[in-house]
């Protein structure tokens, strides 16, 4: 059974309420726990998310209604003053989270494909979604402007079935960085898992023209790793 953690941490992050500039989300991670589903899903998804926001003054009103569905549930709201959790504030169920946790599950197909009685495990799915881009996007002359400098940090733990040996291992380590930033690789076997690790780096929130190279590099570098897989060899 596979499973899959992953974290993202961001910094110089826009306030988390437009109405607000008090309120920052300082930290989000994401948590991903693969499952065997049906043969119509072989593959089922749990998600879970976590984020935390700061406030520099004791007044807050974080709204979630914009991202929150009928699959996700808040599980869990901690409120912490000056480093310590104060239990004499409560909250109001008002549509607003200081420490907003939901969980929700997705299928993902084509993960795992018989070839012969080998299998093919799609490992770079697990990790990364690709930034398709078009010829006329990849020749860009305008300055690039992002939301916040951002860091991905991700883990994937894949059980190795009983009787299959891992092939292609070497070929998930890599690293490509610059000014922009970076995304590192790597891979490796620790008794019947194997566990994978990706960190891809946004240095800035925006880069000139001339740095749109250096950043291409990058989502190519994403780009490719989407597309690796590595076999499972019978006997």
């Amino acid at each position: 059974m596979p499973s899959r953690s992953a974290s993202a941490k961001r910094g110089g992050l826009p306030p988390a309420s437009a109405g607000d500039s008090n309120i920052i989300i300082s930290n989000k991670t994401e948590r991903y726990v693969f499952d065997e589903g049906s043969k119509e899903h072989p593959v089922i998804i749990h998600q879970e998310d976590k984020t935390t926001y700061y406030c520099s003054e004791l007044r807050t009103e974080i709204s979630w209604a914009e991202f929150y569905d009928d699959q996700s549930s808040i599980d869990e709201l901690m409120i912490y003053l000056n480093g310590s959790r104060d239990k004499t504030i409560q909250p109001k169920n008002e549509y607003s989270s200081v420490d907003f946790v939901y969980s929700t599950e997705f299928a993902m197909d084509g993960l795992l494909q018989h070839a012969g009685n080998n299998l093919l495990l799609s490992i770079g799915k697990a990790i990364n979604s690709p930034l398709k881009m078009t010829a006329s996007q990849r020749d860009r002359k305008a300055d690039v402007y992002m939301p916040y400098a951002r860091v991905l940090d991700c883990s994937v733990s894949f059980t190795i079935p009983p009787g299959y040996t891992v092939m292609g291992v070497e070929k998930l380590n890599g690293k490509v960085a610059n000014g922009c930033g970076s995304q590192t690789t790597s891979a490796r076997i620790q008794g019947n898992q194997l566990i994978v690790q990706y960190k891809r780096i946004y240095k800035h929130n925006f880069e000139g023209a001339a740095k749109w190279p250096e950043l291409l590099a990058i989502i190519d570098a994403g780009n490719d790793f989407s597309g690796q897989k590595v076999l499972l060899k019978k006997g």
